[in-house]
């Protein structure tokens, strides 16, 4: 496996004539397609590191990055694993190549909105690089508005990693907020309503494709019910701590 920088090292051919961006780029919400994203990337005088075979014929990842001039900060302009390689620590190695190319630069921060329901992204944003997320409540979907969680999140890798204490909580289980039927969520008020410093949300596993899928089916609590959990703690004063992942499931502890 190789990382190449398609723009400076003038390779954006391996892009540009990829013959199908179905498992690579599907699942990152980007405004544009795949091409047009790249030449959107070059445009803003940033650049796309991909991780590619040794034969450079197949795309096993890759990041989007741009620069904001004078900012101090680059913007994460996506970034996604081939859906047939994915637990091999690409991502994380696409996040570092990434940090050093801003580096040189004299940036250490990454600033990016993003949805807190995508939980592996979490993992690797908050769990791998000590990101920080801050509550966005702007967003929600057209044409029927369907609520849509959002939080601004601060990846800075001068800062020293802090310890994850959520991971010394017993029966994370019983302590969440929110109670999962499948993929159809509930709310246990009476732990919504006590004072306890911390509060803890479970959240299966989910991702764009699947949140979408429910969609059809015409589950839209899947994203409104956390996002009025989100907000009503948000607004009593609550912010996001740390993230782990526990039984298969995903854990969020906010601390007031």
């Amino acid at each position: 496996m190789k990382f190449i920088k398609l723009i400076a090292d003038n390779k954006k051919d391996i892009w540009n004539k990829f013959p199908s961006f179905n498992n690579v780029f599907d699942e990152v919400g980007a405004p544009f397609p795949p091409v047009e994203h790249l030449q959107f990337i070059e445009k803003n005088e940033g650049e796309k590191i991909a991780a590619v075979s040794d034969d450079e014929n197949t795309i096993l990842g890759w990041i989007g990055i741009i620069p904001k001039n004078n900012s101090g900060y680059a913007e994460l302009a996506g970034i996604e694993v081939h859906k047939e390689h994915r637990n091999k620590k690409i991502a994380t190695e696409l996040i570092k190549h990434a940090q050093i190319w801003l580096s040189l630069k004299g940036i250490f921060e990454f600033r990016f909105s993003t949805s807190p329901l995508f939980t592996s992204n979490t993992l690797l944003y908050m769990g791998n690089f000590n990101s920080s997320y801050t509550w966005n409540n702007t967003s929600s979907i057209p044409p029927d508005n369907i609520l849509w969680p959002v939080v601004d999140c601060i990846m800075n890798w001068k800062k020293e990693t802090q310890k994850d204490f959520s991971k010394s909580v017993p029966n994370l289980k019983e302590l969440s907020i929110l109670r999962w039927n499948g993929l159809k969520p509930s709310v246990n008020k009476s732990l919504l309503e006590n004072k306890n410093k911390d509060k803890f949300i479970e959240l299966p596993f989910l991702s764009l494709p699947i949140i979408f899928e429910q969609y059809r089916l015409k589950n839209y609590s899947i994203t409104e019910t956390p996002f009025q959990i989100f907000e009503t703690l948000n607004n009593r004063g609550y912010q996001f701590k740390s993230f782990l992942k526990e039984n298969g499931k995903y854990y969020y502890t906010l601390s007031d």
